[in-house]
């Protein structure tokens, strides 16, 4: 059965693109109007601006309640939408903590001495994200002024989030084979390269690849990867940027 995206999210969500993700339209848009009560131009000017910012905001949150509504490769993603589609973000974030305790649940001596060596440290990639990753593209991005930056800083919030979560994915496997680990890399690179593509190719440069290749590697080896390809990097043969 097709899920259903939340009216009510889809709304709030919405409202949040609309004075917060183009603030740059809301905040001009809003200012206008104000001044629209002594000059009818500037009333005129502000409406549509308002208008335009509510067609980006729609617009915005359809592309993404699609991508929550289509079944995915990966069950984990399917299981958090099937919450959130259903119950909300109360219901998806009971699956997230209930997945963060089990995770954090200490095995039995006997199981702890079987899956050493498939133990992450969550904490340690999360950290690898943000000062190899996060730190280095927001720098980047400090560069230019704020109408010529190549990229947003949502876009970089998002290159975290998709980290982030591959890396918990391949943490909360139970029996990680190097099938579903590498099927987990194929979707993190997939939904990087669309990423990629969106920033027009400005925001994974030399350095940034190579740290997001390391995690990217690093965190297949952590779950439990036993054979790398022929060139050695995992993230190759799907990799566009």
């Amino acid at each position: 059965m097709k899920r259903r995206y939340p009216a009510g999210m889809f709304c709030l969500f919405v409202l949040f693109n609309f004075f917060l993700h183009f603030f740059y339209l809301s905040i001009p848009g809003i200012l206008l109007c104000i001044a629209g009560i002594w000059n009818k131009v500037c009333l005129l000017i502000g409406a549509g601006v308002l208008l335009l910012d509510l067609l980006l905001s729609i617009i915005e949150q359809m592309k993404i309640a699609a991508a929550a509504t289509s079944e995915s490769d990966n069950p984990e993603f399917n299981e958090l939408m099937d919450a959130f589609c259903t119950g909300g973000l109360q219901a998806f974030g009971e699956v997230v903590d209930a997945k963060m305790q089990a995770q954090n649940t200490p095995a039995s001596p006997n199981a702890e001495h079987e899956n050493k060596e498939t133990t992450m440290d969550i904490q340690a990639f999360q950290t690898q994200i943000t000062e190899t990753v996060v730190n280095l593209m927001l720098s980047y991005r400090a560069e230019f002024d704020e109408d010529e930056a190549p990229f947003s800083e949502d876009d970089v919030r998002t290159c975290e989030t998709l980290l982030v979560a591959y890396v918990t994915v391949l943490a909360a496997m139970p029996n990680p084979t190097d099938t579903a680990i590498m099927a987990e890399v194929k979707n993190v690179v997939l939904a990087l390269n669309d990423l990629s593509e969106k920033t027009d190719y400005g925001m994974i440069e030399t350095m940034e690849r190579e740290a997001i290749c390391e995690i990217i590697q690093a965190a297949a080896l952590a779950a439990g990867l036993s054979t790398l390809p022929e060139d050695d990097d995992v993230t190759g043969e799907w990799r566009e940027w």
